[in-house]
């Protein structure tokens, strides 16, 4: 059985040296640790006072933080720390070893704690990043690897966190653009349903007992009460099933292919999914590109960020079309990909400045997806305000006209 031992070491021009390393006992461990040329000082297991998790091990699954998700926020934040750490001068072990302490998530703690062994056991950091798939994904592991070669891992650590921060902020702006939006839309929903189902069955059984004409605005409303009283439970149920088939093709190859095809292509949607995509794939290919990676590496790394399936295609097009000799240019003329970014990609394969041209077209498609955002958020308000407010008009409408209907006695 392994143990995760907690050490101190000077290595062979004598530096300290701590860190972790799995091993069955502490010879184990110090052979391990002599094999890498390290000499060992002092060895202890991690559930001592140098592990700051260890007095809540034992119970630690029942904390909300075990169970936490990472999100991107909680990456741009660890990247961001390691670079400046790199920066000041700190190796990647004591890095990885004190951001393992500082990170809140435990499930991100857990994991850069993961690397920091592999490497330990003499692995890179980006083949030990590479192996937390669950939690950095396949593309921050290429970047990674990128900034080994190159020789400016922190600084592309940096970009990472920047990229991230920038995703976070564009999902943040989404979310409080739809929120109160969707809050009116399910109280419009509840207040017409109470009306239908509650409010105008009892209305109509006093209307019947005075045997007044009743106003067409008034007898369709008991209509479609009616109508909801007899057929709530189909409604329901079809409602239901249409919204779950839509779900379950989205999660097969071919349903989101279409799916992802027929939102591309909507009027409002349609827009802010390619400022979305070409904002997302513009910083990922210049941070690739300023990190010394090739056109064609950059193009098919970013594509694996990209979720609709149409811009997929299209990226993985103008993948394949590189690969067979094409320009660049050539490559990006398609029909989902706007004029203007094939004409800045011209310009940027012709100055050999690539990768600024693709972070300023990325910087553009991000400010016209805020812009997006809010024109969207602005619209939906007041078509939802005229939407509500007619209903509930033609309520008290119906109301007012039936009752002045009997008041009068059918004249």
């Amino acid at each position: 059985m392994a143990y995760t031992y907690f050490f101190k070491a000077v290595d062979g021009q004598g530096k300290d040296r701590q860190g972790t390393q799995d091993g069955s006992n502490e010879k184990d461990v110090s052979e391990k640790l002599r094999e890498q040329g390290l000499y060992v000082t002092e060895i202890k297991l991690s559930d001592n006072l140098h592990d700051p998790f260890a007095k809540q091990k034992k119970f630690e699954w029942l904390l909300p933080s075990y169970h936490a998700k990472v999100k991107s926020y909680d990456l741009a934040t660890f990247f961001r720390q390691m670079s400046l750490m790199l920066h000041s001068g700190s190796t990647i072990l004591e890095s990885l070893e004190t951001n393992s302490r500082l990170v809140q998530k435990r499930k991100l703690s857990r994991s850069i704690q993961a690397i920091a062994n592999r490497i330990n056991e003499g692995k890179s950091f980006s083949a030990s990043i590479a192996q937390e798939e669950k939690i950095f994904g396949d593309f921050l592991p290429k970047m990674i690897e990128s900034g080994e070669k190159s020789g400016e891992l922190d600084q592309v650590m940096e970009r990472l966190a920047e990229d991230l921060e920038r995703k976070a902020e564009v999902k943040r702006a989404l979310m409080a653009a739809m929120i109160y939006p969707v809050i009116l839309i399910f109280v419009t929903i509840a207040v017409i349903l109470y009306l239908l189902i509650s409010i105008i069955p009892k209305f109509a059984t006093f209307l019947e007992r005075q045997g007044a004409e009743l106003p067409w605005s008034t007898q369709l409303m008991l209509d479609m009460s009616a109508f909801m009283q007899d057929y709530a439970a189909i409604i329901a149920i079809v409602f239901s099933s249409t919204i779950f088939l839509i779900l379950a093709s989205y999660t097969t190859a071919g349903g989101k292919k279409i799916i992802d095809h027929i939102l591309v292509r909507m009027p409002v949607i349609g827009k802010n999914i390619t400022a979305a995509t070409l904002a997302q794939t513009g910083w990922s290919m210049a941070i690739q590109l300023k990190s010394g990676m090739t056109i064609l590496d950059a193009i098919n790394a970013s594509k694996q960020l990209i979720k609709n399936d149409a811009f997929f295609t299209a990226f993985e097009s103008a993948a394949n079309k590189i690969t067979q000799g094409g320009t660049l240019t050539s490559s990006f003329n398609h029909a989902l990909i706007p004029l203007m970014m094939q004409h800045m990609v011209t310009i940027g394969e012709k100055s050999g400045d690539l990768d600024t041209v693709m972070m300023q077209m990325a910087e553009f498609y991000q400010v016209e997806l805020r812009a997006r955002i809010k024109l969207m958020g602005e619209m939906i308000q007041p078509i939802l305000t005229v939407i509500i407010g007619g209903t509930i008009g033609f309520v008290y409408l119906s109301f007012f006209s039936a009752m002045l209907k009997v008041s009068t006695g059918g004249q």
